[in-house]
């Protein structure tokens, strides 16, 4: 394990900064579990944050189940 701790502000009534902590959470595991990770063909993905960044445009956080997510590779989301 590391010496270094991560602080990740968060609030409980508006939400603000929850995002940000689902992916440290997200990026340490995957850090730590690098060879137990298993990538097959089909992608699947769970969408956790879809946003509008100026110069961009609309940009989504994903975490992704199987495969890989390349550029230019369409995604649907429905209720969008």
């Amino acid at each position: 394990f590391k010496t270094a701790v991560s602080i990740v502000p968060t609030s409980a009534l508006t939400g603000e900064g929850v995002p940000d902590l689902l992916y440290m959470i997200l990026k340490l595991t995957q850090d730590l579990m690098v060879d137990k990770l298993e990538v097959k063909e089909e992608l699947q993905c769970t969408v956790i944050e879809v946003k509008n960044i100026e110069g961009l445009g609309t940009t989504i956080d994903v975490v992704l189940l199987n495969g890989t997510l390349k550029e230019g590779d369409t995604i649907v989301l429905a209720g969008i």
